[in-house]
């Protein structure tokens, strides 16, 4: 009896394993037979979230990505370089900039790993000498992912995944390539001055002409002590000579930088806020003084020039008050074809977008600068285009001039400028 009871086990478990593999040969032939193959759905249609069951797709797997898609996947890619920059800059250690440039990246990555969980596609490069193919997957995503992930792990700042699966952002075709910017400082909003009770108030977006409400006792006195240390940062400054003639100058750069912060939120207070104040002179005479928007921003010109010029910056030359731009008119290549590479100087651009840009006729606004700490520096502007520059012999600190200057000295004329706001 025994005997027999195990002879019937073992042909159970031979037609069982027989069954099995027919079963999966079936599986296989369907799949041969021109089905669409898609990325394998995760548990219940939840986020995967254990990086040990991802597996990498083949390019023969995936459809080509949509114009709409790569616009996302540019936008991920250039949110996580960001965040990595600031993330190796600030060494382990909890940095301000590092955790917001990662909590803008990883969100970006958690909608882009839920959509393309469900559908992965890959990115086709062709150029004269070969074909590149790139395939944009939950393995993928993850895996770029992981420098981001870790850092707020580490300091218990990671947001709550979530399990939806968002559609793309809708942008119209042959749209500029959007290019995120959280390593732009986020400028504080300055509080309202305190009013003295019974004092005017004037309304909002009153226009700067005119007669304007008196300033209160308290207005004028921050107005005050605002035109007393600006009054010193121009004397510093003057010292230097005319603007041709500016160097770093530390009594010019520590006077002009507390003056341009006051500056920032007098002209942003006064733009809403415009008041008039009747100054009796040393004559005896009276003068009526409006403090607007422009009359305020009118004066700090020059202090507010100065400091943005030669501020001492650590990682990046953005600053939430003052556009920077790049000139390119003076190199030849001045167009970039759709994903291009082109040498200016000792640097190369680089066009990432699916259209072509073209500066020949404009300068270039640029969103995002970075890889200092490399002894190089990394521009991005608003249409995409990535231009690096290595060998830029910076130790510390550094500014906006003296990265021109040691560009100069590697023979690249790469002309920058502020444009204050």
């Amino acid at each position: 009896m025994k005997k027999f009871s195990k002879a019937v086990f073992t042909m159970m478990i031979i037609f069982g394993a027989a069954y099995m593999l027919m079963a999966s040969g079936c599986k296989g032939s369907n799949s041969d037979s021109g089905t669409q193959l898609t990325a394998p759905a995760a548990p219940n249609g939840d986020v995967q979230d254990d990086a040990s069951q991802l597996e990498p797709l083949k390019p023969d797997q995936v459809r080509e990505c949509t114009d709409n898609e790569f616009v996302q996947l540019v936008s991920w890619r250039n949110a996580v370089d960001k965040a990595n920059g600031l993330v190796d800059a600030a060494k382990g250690k909890q940095q301000p900039q590092a955790v917001d440039a990662s909590l803008t990246a990883i969100r970006t990555c958690d909608s882009r790993f839920s959509y393309h969980k469900e559908q992965p596609c890959k990115k086709t490069k062709k150029t004269i000498v070969s074909t590149q193919v790139k395939v944009y997957d939950a393995y993928t995503i993850n895996r770029d992912c992981q420098k981001v992930e870790g850092y707020l792990t580490k300091f218990n700042l990671r947001p709550d995944k979530t399990s939806s699966n968002p559609a793309p952002v809708p942008v119209e075709p042959g749209a500029p390539q959007p290019t995120p910017n959280p390593f732009e400082p986020t400028p504080t909003n300055p509080q309202p001055l305190p009013v003295e009770p019974g004092a005017p108030q004037p309304a909002p977006d009153v226009p700067n002409q005119g007669t304007l409400s008196a300033c209160s006792q308290d207005e004028f006195s921050r107005l005050s002590e605002w035109s007393a240390s600006l009054d010193r940062a121009n004397k510093s400054i003057a010292k230097l000579g005319s603007q041709s003639d500016w160097k770093y100058d530390d009594a010019a750069i520590s006077n002009s930088a507390l003056a341009a912060k006051s500056c920032e939120t007098i002209i942003k207070y006064h733009a809403s806020r415009p008041c008039e104040k009747n100054i009796k002179q040393d004559d005896g005479s009276v003068i009526k003084r409006q403090y607007t928007e422009e009359t305020v921003r009118n004066r700090c010109q020059t202090t507010r020039t100065y400091f943005y010029e030669y501020v001492q910056n650590q990682s990046t030359l953005i600053f939430p008050n003052a556009d920077l731009y790049v000139d390119l008119s003076h190199f030849q290549q001045q167009r970039f074809e759709a994903q291009s590479f082109v040498t200016l100087g000792s640097c190369v651009a680089e066009n990432r977008t699916d259209a072509a840009i073209d500066y020949s006729s404009r300068k270039a606004l640029v969103t995002e600068t970075r890889g200092f700490e490399q002894k190089m520096i990394v521009l991005i502007t608003a249409e995409g285009l990535k231009i690096d520059c290595y060998g830029l012999d910076v130790d510390g600190a550094f500014s906006k001039r003296q990265v021109v200057k040691l560009l100069q000295t590697e023979g690249t004329d790469l002309r920058l400028e502020y444009r204050l706001k």
